[in-house]
């Protein structure tokens, strides 16, 4: 049997609360683990980079010369770019990243939702 699904509905009922908002990103670090170890290399070789990503911060001329207590105000997080030397998109990779619910990694733990997971955060 053969079951259609509908994207759009998938990631409405697919929840994110609020307060797990890093959940989206928690999947990319473990996918970048599981690469690592996919490309055989020695696990001190693997390198995982999270980049946070920000409006540039703006100031006012008002504000320079006056001293400030405690740390500086940083802008909101627009997101994250996470980047590793793992063994990257080959094309069993993109096949499972394709497919909804997959369990190509599912010896490993996996549930094959971690796109909806990102997805449900970026929608409006």
């Amino acid at each position: 049997m053969s079951i259609n699904t509908n994207l759009q509905g998938r990631l409405r009922n697919t929840p994110l609360p609020v307060g797990h908002g890093l959940l989206c990103l928690f999947e990319a670090v473990v996918n970048s683990i599981h690469a690592i170890a996919e490309r055989g290399i020695d696990p001190d070789k693997g390198k995982i980079t999270v980049e946070i990503l920000r409006l540039p911060q703006s100031s006012f001329a008002f504000d320079e010369g006056k001293p400030k207590r405690g740390a500086p105000a940083l802008e909101a997080i627009l997101g994250f770019t996470v980047t590793d030397n793992g063994i990257g998109f080959n094309d069993a990779n993109m096949s499972s990243f394709e497919t909804l619910d997959t369990e190509y990694k599912s010896s490993q733990g996996c549930r094959g939702v971690g796109r909806l997971l990102w997805e449900s955060r970026v929608r409006p």
